[in-house]
């Protein structure tokens, strides 16, 4: 076994910055869930995620490939905020 520094990392830290909230904890439950759920009624390959407060579910070759174009606004304050 090497010999490695090994430490724990909380994505939902990462992603939203700071402590989750309890919408974060509520939001990572449900999506928790529906994941075990597809994986024991045999489906695999599946992005999990909530659209219209519903839990949705796309096929990962889809999710990988789809593209989306950044608006002009974003990248307005993507400029702004990397100054």
């Amino acid at each position: 076994m090497p010999n490695v520094d090994t430490r724990v990392c909380v994505l939902g830290h990462i992603q939203r910055g700071g402590s989750p909230s309890c919408m974060d904890r509520l939001i990572a439950s449900r999506m928790g869930y529906s994941a075990v759920e597809c994986l024991m009624e045999g489906r695999y390959n599946v992005m999990v995620g909530i659209v219209n407060n519903k839990m949705h579910f796309t096929p990962l070759e889809k999710a990988v490939k789809a593209k989306q174009k950044i608006s002009d606004d974003w990248l307005k304050i993507v400029k702004i905020l990397a100054s």
